[in-house]
């Protein structure tokens, strides 16, 4: 351990902004009720508006020609529960995170969809494209936009622990 501080701290003082992933933590402690009922919200219209379009979920108003395959529920649920976590605590900080959490949204839906019910991909590709080039990528684009959610909530965090630090 280097016996010089970080840059921003006093050394001997640790605070919720200056301890890393402890900050999300402590932020995390400290919501309120009103504030889980907000993510719970939020997690349940962004996974309603990724599963029903791409119809992980059974439903008249979509058709789905390829199988959904294990990993898409996963990604889904995790997508869902990142974007509404993120969505729920917007009211909260400042906004540096919005473009990020709305590209891995975008991005949960793209993945966990039907490659050969993708128009725009079709359009580029062909049918064949989309089931030889997009759908194996399809993986690749989940954990792509997973890793944005994440960001986009640890930099949503330490904006609220930082705004309660000088506050």
């Amino acid at each position: 351990m280097s016996e010089y501080p970080r840059p921003g701290t006093v050394p001997g003082m640790e605070t919720p902004a200056s301890n890393g992933g402890a900050a999300g933590l402590a932020v995390l402690r400290t919501l309120a009720v009103a504030d889980w009922l907000r993510i719970a919200a939020w997690t349940i219209v962004a996974g309603a508006a990724i599963a029903v379009p791409a119809r992980l979920v059974p439903n008249d108003f979509f058709r789905r020609m390829t199988p959904t395959r294990p990993q898409d529920y996963v990604f889904w649920v995790l997508g869902a529960a990142l974007t509404g976590a993120v969505l729920g605590l917007r009211g909260r900080a400042t906004d540096r995170s919005d473009a990020a959490a709305m590209a891995g949204g975008l991005g949960t839906f793209l993945a966990v969809g039907c490659p050969v019910c993708n128009k725009l991909v079709v359009a580029l590709i062909g049918v064949g494209g989309a089931t030889s080039i997009f759908a194996p990528l399809q993986p690749v684009i989940a954990l792509a936009s997973l890793a944005l959610l994440v960001w986009a909530l640890r930099a949503r965090l330490h904006d609220m622990a930082s705004s309660a630090c000088t506050a």
